[in-house]
């Protein structure tokens, strides 16, 4: 099973922290809206904001939900870190159990 590298792991879970402080300051993004918009479960992205599970489609979806509705400051932290992550991810390079 190919798994994810510390960085790319570092850099989802940098983004995952921005966009929980981001939901926490803006009260209209409730959950249940941000999958509705995402198209998946609100049980889901509980699981994926608490970070139970990783899912960068799905924390992509609730970022570009959320970049027309906040402050520009947030917006610009938000999308820089969803765009390293992306790059990261985008060139990925799976390490298994063997490589480790």
């Amino acid at each position: 099973m190919a798994r994810i590298t510390a960085t790319e792991r570092q850099l989802y879970n940098v983004l995952l922290e921005l966009t929980n402080r981001t939901i926490a300051r803006y009260p209209r993004f409730p959950q249940r809206t941000l999958a509705e918009a995402a198209g998946v479960s609100q049980g889901f992205i509980s699981v994926v904001l608490q970070g139970k599970q990783r899912s960068l489609a799905t924390l992509e979806q609730i970022v570009r939900v959320m970049l027309p509705g906040i402050a520009t400051d947030d917006n610009a932290e938000l999308r820089r870190a969803l765009t390293r992550v992306r790059a990261v991810w985008r060139n990925h390079e799976p390490t298994t159990a063997r490589d480790r």
